[in-house]
């Protein structure tokens, strides 16, 4: 910049929006090579820092439940792979790190609501886009062992450069805009303060599900201890430093076990799908006992299922969707002071809450996509059936949001007139 020149004032707004989105991503990008370097230092320091600051960039992507594709590094070997798995703690955090930078940009920005929305939704650009130009230059090679070695052998793997542009984009560009409208102030409030309080009581009906299925679990591993014995023998069978691992990554993809229970409480199912069938996991009709896990080769036959029926009280997980949405109604319907406009914040709220079981319900479905010499191969994906979570997130959100509402503007009509709230 020429000396004495003078930037204009929405230039800077927009140069700070930048900067705070490029912080994001340090923060972020960090975490995937901590968690890199905590592999890095239990499996004794085994390998080369240089591959685990790679190895820290695809605990980046797959934060973002960005595609890795796996490519043989040996001539001759024509079998290639693409896996698809979100680690769903640290994608909450990236959301969490992205509405606190829109919500700084927006509030220190001059001017009408929907140019200081714009600045806050700014700080999605370089968050996805230097995404996307590192992933260009990322290259990690590994050795890698699978059943039967079928994909045995030293791999390239490297992240889907353009899904990860979307993907990361979307994931900054939502809470960004909404930390942007919290950000709103004074008489402009009136504004966008009734869509502020719909996607607050939205997200807080979703992060109160995710928090009430966790709670489910437990309860249910303290009424049937054999599950949970079960689940200690199975990650207790290798080294101290291999459960270490597995225990540290399950406590990444939580949010992923809670979405795998909402949808099925709610009444969906979780589904494995191998090819064009579908076989249900996960349902108040049935759960999995027992998958029949085996590499698949040139379409092979599926991985065989066995279910077994569940209790009765098992439907007392329906109170996980309902309470949650019951209280993002009443948090929605705060700001309202008449039972109507409670009713619309409290079914807008169930709107958002929908939205957000959807987009989590396929973050969390895992992929594995074969490809061969002669062109694709098999794939398997399992999670959420996402029509259904659709459908019944929506159903759940808006009844649940209504009754939210109409209690919270009902406790607010029987006080006497000129009485504080609490």
């Amino acid at each position: 910049m020429s000396p004495g020149r003078v930037v204009p004032p929405r230039m800077r707004e927009l140069g700070r929006a930048q900067r705070l989105g490029s912080l994001v991503l340090l923060g972020v990008a960090v975490m995937g090579q901590l968690i890199a370097l905590g592999v890095f230092i239990a499996r004794g320091a085994d390998g080369s820092v240089l591959e685990h600051l790679g190895i820290g960039w695809l605990y980046f992507a797959g934060f973002h439940g960005a595609p890795l594709e796996v490519d043989p590094a040996t001539a001759g070997v024509v079998v290639s792979t693409s896996v698809t798995v979100a680690l769903l703690l640290p994608t909450l955090a990236a959301a969490w790190l992205s509405f606190a930078a829109g919500r700084t940009a927006a509030r220190d920005a001059v001017g009408p609501v929907p140019w200081r929305i714009a600045v806050g939704a700014s700080i999605a650009v370089p968050y996805a886009v230097a995404s996307f130009l590192v992933s260009l230059a990322v290259i990690v090679h590994l050795e890698l062992v699978v059943t039967d070695n079928l994909f045995g052998g030293p791999v390239d793997v490297t992240v889907d450069p353009v899904a990860l542009l979307v993907r990361t984009f979307a994931i900054a560009l939502v809470p960004a805009v909404t930390g942007a409208l919290a950000a709103v102030r004074g008489p402009d409030l009136l504004a966008v303060g009734r869509l502020h309080a719909a996607i607050a009581g939205g997200a807080r009906a979703f992060g109160l599900a995710l928090l009430f299925a966790f709670v489910g679990l437990l309860v249910n591993a303290g009424a049937d201890p054999s599950a949970a014995r079960g689940y200690f023998e199975l990650i207790s069978e290798p080294s101290p430093t291999a459960t270490a691992i597995i225990v540290g990554h399950h406590v990444l993809v939580l949010p992923n076990q809670s979405l795998w229970v909402l949808v099925p409480a709610m009444g969906g199912a979780d589904e494995l799908r191998f090819a064009e069938t579908e076989q249900t996991i996960v349902s108040y009709g049935a759960s999995v006992r027992e998958i029949g896990v085996g590499v698949p080769t040139g379409g092979a036959g599926a991985p065989a299922v066995t279910t077994q029926p569940l209790p009765r009280w098992y439907l007392l997980f329906l109170l996980v969707p309902g309470l949650a949405t019951f209280l993002g109604g009443a948090r929605a319907a705060e700001i309202s002071g008449s039972l109507r406009g409670a009713l619309a914040l409290g079914a807008s709220a169930g709107l958002v809450f929908g939205g957000l079981v959807v987009a989590g319900a396929a973050l969390s479905t895992l992929a594995w996509r074969v490809t061969l010499a002669a062109g694709e191969g098999p794939s398997v994906t399992a999670g959420p059936d996402l029509g259904q979570a659709a459908v019944l997130g929506l159903a759940w959100g808006i009844v649940g949001g209504l009754v939210g509402a109409w209690w919270r503007s009902s406790v607010r009509s029987s006080r006497p007139r000129g009485s504080p709230e609490r």
